[in-house]
């Protein structure tokens, strides 16, 4: 009786058993297709994570906006409306928002209660864009409603709404967009937000954005909800309470808090 051998002949050495090239081929072709299944849903994972992480600094931020209230007896901190005074973000510097420094942000009304310059930032605003540099202000991924001192264009400026005048429900803050068609040097001009579409929130997220409200809540929005909400009224974003809509139209001409 014979037995097959594992040795080679005359060697007295096990024979190596090896891949062909086609093998070889095929393995490679198997693991790209695995790479091209798997890659958009760990893309989706990160951008998932990245939202996430996003909507916890707008509740953070939400929170900051209370304490200064309860600081300030009721009132709202300056949105930054046109870069004429101390507001939630910074103090003017000739006029113009302060480059990114700590000393700028340490100027900022809400930096008493949320010290923590990345939570100033969506981590997915990249500022390594043509569309990052045009921006004046480059302290914050957020802005907020200008609502909060009635969207009004005459001096003097000093005053802003009690947070008890505002619908608890509508937007304090959200995250704009700096990509054409919108004019990053226009929406990012300051800290505030002017009542048009161009100002409001981005799509950064899935088509999406995140916000934060008036009574503490943050959440994510869809943009196709953000353009049905523009239909009715009084709005959620730009809900000057003195305005007969409550859209700041006609730009805060009829706003109480100058009367």
């Amino acid at each position: 009786m014979s037995f097959p051998s594992c040795f080679s002949a005359g060697s007295g050495e096990p024979a190596l058993a090896g891949f062909t090239l086609v093998e070889m081929l095929v393995v490679i072709a198997i693991i790209g297709i695995l790479a091209a299944l798997l890659l958009p849903a760990l893309n989706n994972s990160k951008s998932t994570a990245l939202q996430i992480q996003c909507l916890n600094q707008n509740k953070q931020m939400a929170l900051a906006n209370e304490l200064y209230v309860d600081d300030n007896g009721g009132s709202l901190p300056w949105p930054n409306w046109n870069n004429l005074m101390q507001g939630w973000l910074y103090t003017p510097t000739n006029g113009q928002p302060p480059p990114p420094s700590d000393a700028a942000y340490a100027q900022g009304l809400l930096w008493p209660y949320l010290k923590d310059k990345k939570v100033y930032w969506c981590p997915m605003d990249h500022t390594n864009t043509t569309f990052f540099a045009q921006r004046p202000e480059k302290l914050s991924s957020y802005i907020m409603n200008g609502a909060t001192m009635g969207f009004y264009i005459r001096p003097p400026f000093s005053k802003t709404h009690k947070l008890s005048d505002m619908r608890p429900a509508a937007y304090s803050m959200w995250e704009p967009s700096d990509h054409p068609p919108y004019d990053a040097a226009h929406v990012f001009n300051d800290g505030a937000s002017y009542p048009n579409d161009q100002e409001g929130p981005s799509q950064r997220h899935k088509n999406g954005s995140n916000l934060a409200a008036f009574d503490g809540h943050a959440q994510f929005l869809k943009h196709y909800l953000f353009l049905q909400e523009q239909q009715s009224f009084p709005g959620s974003f730009w809900c000057d309470p003195d305005t007969t809509l409550g859209d700041g139209g006609p730009m805060g001409h009829d706003c109480g808090l100058w009367k």
